[in-house]
């Protein structure tokens, strides 16, 4: 079997979901990108190696590892900038990710938002309903680069056979997570750069 992930990205700063932070969002800013991945107008990588497939497929960006971790352990390092983005202000990123086949050590998906080459975060959804917020530091030492932040367990949240809508929020220095419009994660962060991955 193979390990398999669809993800449609659609990065507004202004979307749908619990309705205080998005009217909040939507006061402060303005729509800057929606990618439908119809026609990758966006240049997102296309990559086919041993490892992983990256395609625009579908109406969907389709990442698949070919080898479960168990098997061949890694991960795919995957990014792309946007001058529309600067996550130093007021954001909001909003995509939905399904879980297509899952059996392995870690049955999860991570999404990074900052400056992957310095400074990041990142969030870690596990099909079981686990949710870990991380930040990943590139100029520490390569023993403490990673620092937890938060975790949060809804067994009951995760949508095993179908999409489920991931809502990253930060504002004034807060960042909200809402998973299928219930809040994961309210803490205080600092983060500045301009790329996904």
């Amino acid at each position: 079997m193979k390990n398999k992930i669809f993800f449609l990205v659609i990065i507004p700063f202004l979307a749908f979901g619990c309705a205080n932070y998005v009217k909040v969002i939507e006061s402060k800013t303005h729509l800057a990108l929606i990618d439908k991945f119809d026609n990758n107008s966006n240049n997102w990588k296309q990559l086919k190696n041993k490892d992983f497939l990256v395609e625009n497929s579908q109406g969907v960006l389709h990442i698949e590892k070919f080898k479960k971790n168990k098997e061949s352990n890694g991960c795919l390092w995957y990014s792309k900038s946007f001058d529309c983005l600067d996550t130093k202000n007021d954001f909001a990123i909003s995509f939905d990710a399904k879980f297509v086949d899952c059996d392995d050590v870690y049955n999860a998906f991570d999404f990074q938002w900052g400056n992957l080459d310095s400074i990041s975060y990142q969030l870690s959804v596990d099909i079981d309903g686990w949710f870990k917020l991380m930040k990943f530091d590139k100029v520490v030492s390569a023993n403490s680069r990673w620092t937890d932040i938060a975790s949060n367990e809804k067994p009951d949240l995760i949508k095993k056979n179908d999409f489920n809508n991931i809502y990253i929020i930060q504002l004034d220095k807060k960042c909200i997570i809402l998973v299928n419009n219930k809040v994961v994660f309210n803490v205080n962060i600092n983060c500045k750069g301009n790329q996904i991955g």
